[in-house]
């Protein structure tokens, strides 16, 4: 699969235009007296909502990461939305709906490209991917907070005994010839705080959560060049990023656990609006 670059960067300077498009339907449909503060929990919508003003002021680095962002997990995010939409669709049709996994007693890791638009040049033994050896030393990298050596830590430190059941998630090394697949991780433990702090962390990623900051950094980086303090422009941008992820880990996992997709699509909705409100509360 190829992809034309010169059609690649006219869409993707149409991203600024889209989301104007998009904001005008959204005060058509709400009363301008409204918060709009909802559909920043809309997939894609929450990295795109501050680009028009990124763009305005000038933050052109911050706005480009941000639309990069948005475009490599657009698909990941959308796929989310749609497992949501079908669990709740069986409700009233009857149709069974059969989850990858038993969200209950499990929950798979999260990766940075596993849903992204580069999964299948990331693929090591996929024909499309350009270069394998970098590819095996970036998947190497691109694990959640649970397997690196600060997850065991805090796992051992809390008591937490891991396991790891099956899915019929596909693993981005996945080929017809070897089929691989997710395993989730399992927590024994009676305590629910416990399992809420593994089940968290195996949805933080790490390569994710550097992105994240490092967004955050560009951003304090423009803000201090216009004069801004920066001490003070550090703390807000901790504090806004710090509750964002947390909120999203934690609130995700724990809707994950009890209602699947859906749930888990409320708990990450829940989270980023709680980041966003804590983000408008510090400017």
């Amino acid at each position: 699969m190829t992809i034309n670059s010169v059609l690649l960067t006219n869409e993707y300077n149409k991203l600024p235009e889209i989301y104007q498009d998009y904001q005008l339907v959204c005060k058509t449909i709400l009363q301008e007296s409204q918060d709009d503060s909802i559909f920043e929990t809309i997939p894609i919508y929450s990295k795109l909502k501050d680009l028009p003003q990124k763009l305005t002021s000038k933050d052109y680095e911050c706005a480009s990461a941000l639309a990069t962002l948005a475009v490599l997990n657009g698909p990941e995010e959308i796929g989310d939305l749609f497992s949501a939409m079908k669990q709740i669709k069986s409700k009233f049709t009857g149709k069974p709906y059969t989850p990858p996994y038993d969200n209950k007693i499990a929950q798979h890791p999260f990766s940075f490209f596993q849903g992204s638009i580069l999964r299948d040049y990331m693929n090591p033994y996929s024909s499309d991917c350009v270069f394998p050896k970098l590819s095996k030393w970036l998947l190497k990298l691109d694990k959640s907070l649970l397997d690196t050596r600060l997850g065991k830590f805090i796992c051992h430190k809390l008591g937490l005994e891991l396991g790891e059941i099956p899915t019929n998630i596909r693993s981005i090394n996945y080929t017809d010839e070897f089929p691989s697949y997710v395993m989730a991780k399992t927590f024994k433990t009676n305590n629910p705080f416990k399992d809420l702090i593994g089940r968290s962390m195996a949805r933080t990623s790490v390569l994710g959560t550097l992105a994240i900051v490092g967004i955050g950094s560009m951003h304090v980086k423009h803000k201090i060049e216009d004069g801004a303090n920066p001490f003070k422009e550090a703390v807000k941008a901790a504090l806004s990023l710090g509750s964002t992820i947390v909120g999203v880990g934690s609130l995700g996992a724990l809707g994950a656990k009890h209602f699947g997709a859906t749930g888990s699509l409320i708990g990450v909705a829940a989270g980023t609006l709680i980041g966003a409100n804590v983000s408008r509360l510090l400017s």
